[in-house]
This record gives C-alpha cells, structure tokens and sequence, in this order.
C-alpha cells in the first residue's frame, strides 16, 4: 500500500529547506554585492580610507583600520600647548615661550601669521588652549591674564570673551561643538568646573567643583564635546577622564593605572566623531591613548608615541586637533613643535 506524502511530511519539508537555504544565500550575495558597490562609490567619490567610509560599519572598519603613521612637524613654536584646526585647513598653535604668540601655519607648515592681545607684552601674558568656532574665529584662553581672546580667523583682535560667572574665572581648556556652544574648563580655585555658553558667549549650564570624586575636577586640561553633546574632560590632576552627557550626568571615567589604556596625566582630548573614537594626549606617558567609544564603556584599541626626540616620539605632549580630512596634530612642547601624524 502507497502512502502519499503529506504537505508536512520530511520529504517535503526537506525540499522546502533546501530551497529557502538556496534562495536566502542568493538574496544574501545580492545584498553583499549591492553593499560592496555602494563601498567602492563612496571610496571612489571621497578617497578614504575603508576603514572611514560612512557605509563600512564600525566593527568591520575595526578589521581593516589601520593605525595612523607619523607624517612630519611643524618647527619654529616655543613649548607650543594648544593646537586647533580652522574650517581652511589654518593649524594654530599657542605657545608657552619664546614670544608667547598664536602662531598660524598653512596646511603645508608654513607660517602665515602670529598673533597676540593688542598691547600686550611678552611676559605679561601666556596664551594657553585655542578653538576655532564654526565660523572660523580664534578663541585663545590665557592663563596668565585669567581670560579668553577673540580673533578673526587673520588674527585680527576681535575683543575679549566676558566671564559669563559673577566670580570672575580662570579658563583654561576650550572647544567648540558642530551647534557653537563653547565648553570652558574653569580651574578657579575651590570651583574647579566645566562651563557650557552659546554664541554670544553667556552661560548655558555649568557643573563640577574641585576634589576628586565622581563629577569633581583637579585642573581639567582638555575638553571635548560631541554631535550628542556629551562632554568628556582630562581631569588632569586626577590622572583621569570623565564623560558626561549633555546635562553633566556621569557616564564613565577613564582612570589612572599602569595597564594598556590607563592614564597618568591626561591633557588635550578630540573626538573623532566618524571612527567614534576618543583621543588623549598623556603628557607624562609620551603618548596619545585611543578608545573607541561607539559603545556604552570605552575600549582601548592602540597608542601613538613613545619617549624620545625625534620622529614619532614626543617629549611631554600637550595639545591634540584633527582637520577631518585624516590628518592628527599633537604639540609636542619639550621638543618645540606640533607633530603630525595620518591615517
């Protein structure tokens, strides 16, 4: 007696496997084939690299992202502290001797002009940490004068930045988000704090005080702000970095150790928001640390330096930029230049 198979049956059901695997895997190779081609147009159309082509997700580039590799120096800067990148390609640069200017190179490490405070001298003032706001004006805090300078984008003065707090403040680090807000880290004494001001330079938020735990500050050196607007700052005298949202909520630190990724004394701090990476210059480890931060914790993933005077090395590093187009600055201040490195 003949059975006839029924639609369930394991002969049936065997068939039907088979096809859907077959149709599944082709569908598959189409979409793999569609995605390699919207690859190749984007590498075609931008020259990036692979590893920081928008359609490339991150934890593919991760596999084929390589570290960038020492490109050269910008000579001529006298114990240089900040580095900041404008929408030109101008690099500026502050430096801590010499004649204590901002001094403007051209993408080439050519200088073009070198600037200070209309009036004053040499010695009376110690420009510290710069910025470029989105529309291309140079903001230089200076330590010294316990304030922040306005240039245009050709060094002319602009003006003075008001303190935004009746107590009057000490700015050190600055940077400027994609929307114009300015983030200041303030190292007045007992107020050691992050200040958030908008375009016309009055205060949005403020947090943080001086100590050591969670949401206090020791001398914070570096300051960056994501397109979320979270904040991350090197709280230096702690030997540490902590991130905040955009409301100055804690959301994880970076601490002080000996092990890969540890810090010691964290200074300037830049985002790469494409890689979704996080960098730091460590002054007293020589070197720059990066994390990828494209999760909830951040990961290690490599350093760039070492202890030395020449080449790829750094003598007390302090300052960081990126131009967006793959190109890392770092002043390297104990050896009197701004060390360019690139993917």
């Amino acid at each position: 007696m003949s059975t006839v198979a029924g639609p369930y049956s394991d002969g049936r059901s065997r068939r039907g496997a088979g096809a859907w695997f077959k149709g599944a895997l082709v569908l598959s190779m189409m979409g793999a084939l569609g995605w390699l081609g919207i690859v190749a147009m984007q590498y075609l159309q931008t020259g990036k690299p692979i590893a920081d082509i928008e359609a490339v997700p991150r934890p593919v580039a991760r596999l084929v992202q390589e570290p960038p590799q020492f490109s050269g120096s910008i000579w001529n800067v006298a114990r240089p502290l900040g580095v900041a990148v404008g929408p030109d390609g101008t690099i500026y640069v502050t430096e801590s001797a010499g004649e204590r200017m901002v001094r403007a190179f051209n993408a080439d490490g050519t200088l073009k002009a070198a600037f200070a405070p209309p009036g004053s001298e040499q010695l009376s003032r110690n420009p510290t940490y710069v910025a470029v706001s989105p529309s291309g004006d140079v903001y230089v805090s200076d330590l010294m004068r316990r304030a922040i300078f306005v240039f245009s984008a050709r060094g002319e003065p602009r003006g003075e930045l008001a303190a935004p707090v009746a107590e009057g403040w000490i700015p050190v680090a600055l940077a400027f988000d994609r929307a114009g807000y300015l983030y200041v880290t303030d190292v007045t004494p007992s107020l050691h704090r992050v200040l958030v001001l908008d375009g016309a330079g009055a205060l949005v938020r403020q947090f943080g005080t001086e100590g050591q735990d969670r949401g206090q500050f020791s001398f914070p050196n570096g300051i960056a702000a994501d397109s979320k607007g979270n904040i991350f700052v090197a709280d230096s005298g702690n030997g540490r970095v902590q991130a905040f949202d955009k409301n100055g909520t804690f959301l994880f630190a970076i601490g002080r150790g000996t092990a890969k990724g540890d810090l010691a004394m964290p200074r300037g701090i830049v985002i790469d928001e494409g890689r979704k990476e996080l960098l730091v210059v460590d002054t007293t480890d020589q070197a720059v640390n990066v994390y990828d931060i494209s999760n909830a914790a951040p990961k290690f993933l490599y350093a760039l330096g070492g202890d030395g005077t020449m080449g790829s090395a750094f003598r007390f590093p302090n300052g960081i930029a990126l131009d967006g187009k793959g190109h890392i600055f770092v002043t390297d201040r104990e050896n009197h230049r701004v060390a360019a490195w690139r993917y």
